[in-house]
């Protein structure tokens, strides 16, 4: 990785010349005949415009490289195993999951984790020949004399947006003549200029062939356009660079924009975005149905776009070069303000810092504060452009690959103002909480599916005689209990799911009396479902009565919407407890938990074990920065304030 460090070094103190490709070339070594032959080819053809797009490629050369060698070869058995099993009609993604996951860990054991570092680094422009450029400007020239929605692109966005060789650090490889021929047959179905219809087309039928596997973020190196194909299966990041080729193999403008680290998740995320007619971007999650990106659930303070040509800083050299090397990205542009509303935010500084010490908003990633973007010391304040509103952040400053912390942490709110987040330590108030985690509207969708679901008993096996005791109406945000007024004795009870619902119950409970005590008691039984079919192989009508709030029951195929129990005697019901599939990130009965705020560091404020749905601490420190930890499971937490008595998350 110091060689490529060392050669973004020189890319950055050579980029004053007027002409690129010139640079390229000098600095191209033994390579220089092979560039310059693809020069020559485009001018002795005098083809003008072929000759511009040349110069392009070879002036953005600098930079760009690839991975090889034996330390990226020991890891071709997964490929080979995958392969294989596609290749005997196995449905690699589900069926074989958890064992291509454990493959994956004996090969980690046996060679070590994919270490890039120990990779052999080849650079373009000393290793690129002459016809594979060629072929390249020539198929993508193809596309756009041929094709209307390439036809009517601007020579700068082709360059952008359909031209380049490659997308990340993938091997090179021509593939843009493959992925041209297998899209033929769909391509000549689109008889007007309509970018989205065809992205969408591409996007759908990969979405059905190729899936995302999360053990593919543990492989570190980009696959080629071939590689992709032959697993079928990627992180994110894989399925985004294959959508790229694809799409711009068939003449369409389409980029790759990312966000490095979510504010407030421990990850970041990947897409693609088509320039549309109107010259406006549309982002779309590749391998993934339905065309769209959701990030109504996120909270974004930077989005970037990958390019292909080189973007000057906005730093002076002095101190872009104490940057981390994670910030030294020369090939991407800032897009925030195309996905949230932004403000550019004058902080105070309360700490001394050197002018060219590197200073950052960072945001709480729910295990520590992790950096967004620099901003640029003048005098006693720091100066951040175009930050994602809506979000907590803290001042951190960088010195020797260390971030320390040099602020108590401030809400930029949507309006753009900055709001004080210090624990108020002289003002105490009680709080109750009722998560640990914010509920998503996604969540919330999920966990409502068993709305119109309905809770039967009966004394027949078949239900013929059911009383249904209540149908649920409303989407339960927890574990709720109902009580039973009937006074009636059921031999069987059952959750019956209507026509066209799904059912994704995670825990079932019915409740009995006690005679001797009064007291309610739990009612165990055989599972029962479809009194015409077998279920003792299904687990799926099993998990509503394990214990277990991770596991579900989903409405069986052919078989009757239904899961219950055969009680063994009529019994009567007095109430029914039931959780629906969920993230189970509510307070759990019998669980222990701990309440922090921040005041230079995460303060306890005790710990305490659930002895119902709600935490209640006293006397707490106002007007702060919290987070609530369940010590017992679970690993999803989100810093919130808290405000009239209602949790705000951040």
């Amino acid at each position: 990785m110091k060689r490529i460090f060392i050669l973004l070094i020189v890319v950055f103190c050579s980029f004053c010349k007027s002409e690129p490709y010139e640079r390229v070339l000098e600095k191209s070594g033994n390579n220089k005949e092979e560039l310059e032959k693809i020069l020559h080819y485009y001018k002795d053809a005098e083809d003008k415009e072929k000759l511009k797009a040349a110069k392009f490629l070879i002036g953005n050369m600098e930079g760009k490289y690839w991975f090889g060698g034996e330390e990226k070869e020991k890891y071709k058995p997964l490929f080979d195993t995958i392969q294989h099993l596609w290749e005997a009609g196995k449905h690699v993604n589900f069926d074989y999951k958890k064992s291509l996951g454990k493959y994956w860990d004996s090969l980690k054991q046996a060679m070590g984790n994919p270490r890039i570092e120990y990779t052999q680094v080849f650079f373009d422009l000393h290793n690129l020949d002459a016809d594979f450029v060629i072929d390249h400007i020539d198929q993508a020239f193809i596309a756009r004399e041929t094709l209307p929605w390439c036809q009517n692109l601007s020579f700068e966005d082709f360059c952008d947006y359909v031209l380049p060789y490659r997308i990340g650090t993938e091997v090179p490889e021509n593939w843009r003549i493959s992925l041209w021929d297998k899209w033929q047959t769909l391509r000549d179905t689109i008889t007007e200029p309509n970018r989205m219809k065809l992205a969408k087309i591409i996007n759908d039928h990969n979405a059905y062939k190729m899936h995302h596997m999360g053990l593919f973020w543990s492989y570190p190196f980009d696959m080629t356009a071939s590689e992709f194909e032959r697993v079928r299966l990627g992180s994110c990041k894989h399925s985004v660079f294959y959508t790229a080729m694809a799409m711009r193999a068939n003449g369409l403008p389409v980029g790759v924009d990312f966000v490095p680290q979510w504010a407030g998740s421990n990850a970041g995320h990947e897409w693609n975005v088509l320039l549309l007619e109107d010259d406006t971007f549309y982002p779309f999650d590749a391998v993934n149905k339905g065309f769209a990106l959701d990030l109504s659930f996120r909270k974004v303070a930077k989005v970037f776009r990958k390019t292909f040509i080189y973007q000057t800083p906005g730093l002076s050299w002095q101190k872009w070069q104490k940057l981390p090397p994670e910030f030294q990205d020369f090939y991407r542009i800032d897009v925030t303000h195309d996905y949230v509303r932004t403000f550019d935010v004058d902080i105070p500084l309360i700490t001394s810092v050197d002018i060219d010490q590197p200073v950052f908003l960072a945001t709480y990633n729910n295990q520590d504060w992790v950096p967004q973007y620099w901003g640029e010391v003048k005098g006693k304040k720091v100066f951040f452009r175009n930050m994602g509103g809506g979000i907590v952040y803290i001042l951190q400053r960088y010195n020797n690959g260390l971030y320390e912390q040099i602020s108590e942490p401030f809400l930029l709110d949507t309006l753009g103002n900055i709001v004080d987040l210090e624990a108020n330590t002289q003002d105490l108030k009680d709080m109750k909480i009722t998560r640990k985690y914010p509920l998503t509207s996604y969540m919330k969708g999920i966990m409502g599916f068993v709305i119109g679901n309905r809770i039967q008993g009966a004394n027949k096996r078949n239900f013929s005689d059911s009383t249904t005791f209540f149908s649920i109406n409303k989407t339960p945000e927890k574990i709720e209990t109902k009580y039973v007024d009937d006074k009636s004795h059921y031999r069987y009870v059952r959750m019956w799911i209507p026509e066209g619902g799904r059912g994704d119950m995670s825990e079932l409970e019915f409740y009995g009396m006690d005679e001797q005590t009064g007291d309610t008691v739990k009612l165990e039984g055989k599972v029962i479902g479809d009194p015409n079919g077998d279920i003792s192989g299904n687990r799926f009508f099993s998990y509503p009565f394990d214990g277990d709030l991770l596991t579900y029951f989903m409405r069986p195929r052919k078989m009757e919407p239904w899961v219950g129990l055969d009680l063994g005697s009529p019994q009567r019901i007095v109430k029914v407890r039931y959780c629906p599939r969920s993230d189970t990130n509510f307070i759990e009965v019998g669980d222990t938990y701990e309440l922090f705020y921040w005041k230079e560091k995460w303060v306890s404020m005790g710990q305490i074990t659930a002895s119902q749905q709600e935490l209640y601490y006293e006397q707490v420190p106002s007007q702060g920065l919290y987070i609530l930890r369940n010590l017992t499971k679970g690993k999803e937490e989100r810093i919130f304030t808290y405000a009239m008595g209602e949790q705000l998350w951040w």
